[in-house]
């Protein structure tokens, strides 16, 4: 796979997950993928525990949007750092709404076999509602 490709994917990710559109992750992870949630110390497996966390994050953060600032790709890597941004009106991994803007800022690294993500690592800033801040890391 070319490194245009796993760019192309990256962007179908990025605009599903932005989209609440959980259809098709299963055909861009392998089923066994590695998902390194390295700021939370979590690590989630397949598509369906990121489609779970995802759903999760959405409930707290329903118009969730992800800015894309860099992406790079070669044959088998890919790196993109992004800013999530959204209003806190749910619950989010335990903290009761707040109805304040949140801005999360990360990156995040893809090991690619076969033309997917086998291992993802997520590096993000802790989620920061309005002026108050504070709260679980992404």
């Amino acid at each position: 796979m070319s490194a245009a490709d796993l760019v192309a994917i990256a962007e179908q990710w990025t605009a599903a997950d932005d989209a609440g559109d959980f259809n098709r992750h299963g055909e861009w992870m392998h089923p066994d993928t590695e998902i390194h949630l390295v700021s939370r110390g979590r690590v989630l497996r397949g598509p369906q525990e990121w489609v779970d966390f995802m759903r999760a994050y959405r409930a707290g953060v329903p118009d969730l949007h992800t800015t894309v600032h860099d992406r790079f790709a070669t044959e088998d890597r890919l790196a993109h750092r992004w800013t999530l941004t959204g209003t806190h009106s749910g619950d989010l991994f335990g903290m009761p709404p707040t109805g304040q803007p949140i801005r999360v800022e990360g990156a995040s690294v893809w090991e690619c076999r076969e033309g997917r993500p086998e291992r993802i690592f997520v590096y993000s800033s802790v989620v920061t509602a309005g002026s108050a801040g504070g709260g679980p890391a992404t």
